[in-house]
């Protein structure tokens, strides 16, 4: 009786205590439990697949990570306290892929929305050659990202704000071409994105609008031209894709959709 009269008048302490109490064991969780979750869910497992997990669920790390067609190494997160509260998954995430390295913020909503933010990645260009697998090119160089922000809603919204840079862009088969760096300037605009494309001055001269639909189809519109002199192996494969105007550029058009 004395401690149903205690639990009426320190409620919100008793509360309180649960709260932490609970908090305190979901920190405790161990990642390679949580994983076996993960893993009994085929669709969350076709995405990501994480092997040589340590650490808890709060803070972690898996010796590696499949994401898609992509295999990562190292990847280490941490979970953000303050936005579970409000029923967001936040978490701060760092990963290897190649010899490249990244961080990136991930924060996942109560609809199903997913932001990266703070997204900063230095990635050679030969780790990347998964994400084309069937195309028969090899990709020299390496990306640059630096993304303020990136919003996926599915099928609803696409909005991301950064800039990519291929820094010594080029190929290394069937052919071996050397652009030089290009540089993709992405904004928000209503709920898709619009992505300038220039380059550095290299060899391939590239100016023209890359248009992102909320639903992840795309429209690219570029013009192309070769800066090297005379009849160079360059000029002659751009004018497989078009005859050049008056200015000496060809104009290269083309659609799809991101598999989002």
């Amino acid at each position: 009786m004395k401690f149903l009269n205690y639990a009426k008048e320190h409620w919100r302490l008793l509360l309180l205590i649960l709260f932490v109490y609970v908090g305190f064991l979901i920190v405790k969780i161990p990642a390679a439990f949580a994983v076996q979750f993960l893993d009994a869910d085929d669709e969350l497992a076709s995405m990501l697949q994480l092997q040589g997990v340590s650490g808890t669920v709060w803070n972690g790390r898996a010796d590696s990570a499949r994401v898609k067609q992509l295999n990562l190494t190292g990847l280490e997160w941490d979970l953000n306290v303050l936005p579970m509260l409000l029923g967001n998954l936040d978490v701060d995430v760092e990963f290897k892929l190649g010899e490249g390295h990244g961080r990136a913020n991930v924060a996942l909503g109560l609809g199903g929305g997913v932001e990266l933010s703070d997204l900063q990645a230095r990635i050679p260009a030969q780790a990347l050659m998964p994400l084309l697998y069937g195309f028969p090119v090899s990709l020299v160089g390496d990306f640059t990202a630096n993304l303020d922000s990136v919003q996926i809603e599915q099928g609803q919204r696409f909005a991301a704000e950064g800039r990519l840079v291929w820094n010594g862009a080029g190929l290394s088969a069937p052919q071996a071409f050397s652009f030089g760096d290009l540089a993709l300037k992405l904004e928000p605009e209503g709920e898709g994105s619009k992505g300038v494309v220039s380059d550095g001055g290299g060899a391939l001269s590239v100016e023209g609008i890359i248009d992102v639909q909320p639903n992840g189809q795309y429209r690219m519109n570029l013009r192309l031209a070769s800066r090297e002199s005379g009849n160079s192996p360059l000029k002659s494969a751009l004018g497989f894709l078009g005859r050049p105007d008056s200015q000496g550029k060809v104009t290269f058009n083309r659609s799809g959709r991101l598999a989002l």
